[in-house]
């Protein structure tokens, strides 16, 4: 069952973290959280019977069969984050086949804008948000300020060798569970960029043949365009510092948000959209347009879901999220073809809806985005001119 609330969240095409949006990336960013009406899917049906599970993880395991009951009996589920509407339609009803029993609310808004409200509702005593659903930063946030109840996913602990995301992507307190990724690569517009100056890597784009045709993320905020800067000064070293200086000097546009940066592109004002999340690219997909994975691979960001401290309808957060990361779960997540999934044993038609085979090639770990923010903004600033 599915409601939408702040508004219905804006489709792919068209939007303004996008992480992340990511985002990521989101893997990486962010926008403002709105709310505006209620619209509702009607009363969600009888309860049925607990199903049986196809999860390895739970199947067979009287306590999550306690869980699910529970969840069952709580009848609702209000969800937090940037989930936009295109996900919503593809995830939802999928859910609701094996829970048919609980509704399913989303409040769309960017990662840290949602978690500022989850964290007012948790301060008053009076949560409405259940869980939360987007990029890592805020969630880190959340979780160090003492809002989340702890736990994750048994999947994520049971079977984590089925998982591609690094060590260093693991919350080891025990509060994040990951539950997808955003990547991004290079998005060109091949009416600007001919095939034989199509760019293989990510150094390429320091090549003055693309002066003037690279529409940037922003890197003064914290987004894909900051992280990878950063990735790419702490890897490479002298390389990578100079790549980033040279890259500075190709005249380049600055954009907030990765859907604007994939729309301009796409309309030909620019040729190149750097970096560009995958998700975003779907939203302008077309015969004019195409997305690149770099030699080196793409980079990517993390997709958490936390729950708030004192959540009323925890029990239904917990299904979900443990659906989120199950073989079915992940499944829809590549059949969707927008986010990324972490599990391994999963059929892709594209080597970027599943993380293993989309690089891994960069990201910024747990403890850098909790320690170094501001250390990260500085450092990247200083490459480029505005």
């Amino acid at each position: 069952m599915l409601t939408v609330r702040g508004g219905a969240a804006p489709s792919t095409s068209g939007n303004g973290r996008g992480v992340r949006g990511a985002a990521l990336i989101g893997l990486l960013a962010a926008a403002l959280f709105v709310a505006a009406g209620c619209s509702s899917a009607g009363p969600p049906a009888p309860a049925a019977s607990a199903p049986v599970s196809a999860d390895t993880a739970v199947a067979n395991d009287p306590e999550w069969s306690k869980i699910v009951e529970a969840a069952k009996k709580e009848g609702k589920l209000t969800i937090y984050g940037a989930f936009e509407q295109s996900l919503q339609d593809k995830y939802i009803p999928e859910f609701n086949k094996l829970y048919p029993g609980i509704q399913v609310d989303v409040v769309y808004g960017t990662g840290p804008t949602s978690a500022e409200k989850m964290r007012a509702e948790v301060a008053a005593g009076n949560v409405v948000g259940d869980m939360w659903r987007s990029f890592t930063d805020p969630a880190l946030a959340m979780r160090d300020a003492g809002i989340l109840e702890k736990w994750q996913a048994p999947a994520l602990v049971k079977e984590r060798e089925k998982f591609a995301y690094l060590k260093s992507d693991e919350d080891e307190q025990g509060y994040l569970s990951n539950v997808a990724a955003g990547v991004q690569g290079i998005m060109i517009n091949t009416k600007q960029i001919k095939p034989e100056d199509e760019p293989k890597s990510w150094f390429d784009l320091k090549d003055p043949k693309y002066r003037s045709q690279i529409i940037y993320s922003d890197p003064r905020r914290p987004n894909g365009g900051q992280s990878i800067a950063w990735f790419i000064s702490q890897k490479y070293g002298e390389q990578g510092q100079e790549f980033l200086r040279e890259l500075g000097k190709q005249d380049l546009q600055y954009e907030a948000t990765a859907p604007k940066i994939a729309e301009e592109v796409s309309r030909g004002e620019r040729g190149i959209a750097l970096p560009t999340q995958w998700i975003s690219y779907k939203a302008v997909e077309g015969p004019n347009v195409k997305f690149i994975q770099p030699t080196e691979g793409l980079y990517y960001s993390i997709a958490n879901a936390v729950i708030a401290r004192g959540a009323p309808h925890a029990n239904a957060a917990k299904v979900w999220i443990e659906w989120e990361v199950s073989k079915a779960g992940q499944q829809v997540k590549v059949d969707a073809e927008q986010e990324t999934a972490l599990r391994t044993d999963v059929t892709a038609k594209q080597t970027w809806l599943r993380l293993d085979t989309a690089g891994p090639w960069a990201s910024v770990t747990f403890e850098d985005r909790r320690t170094k923010q501001a250390e990260m903004g500085k450092t990247v600033q200083a490459y480029f001119t505005y």
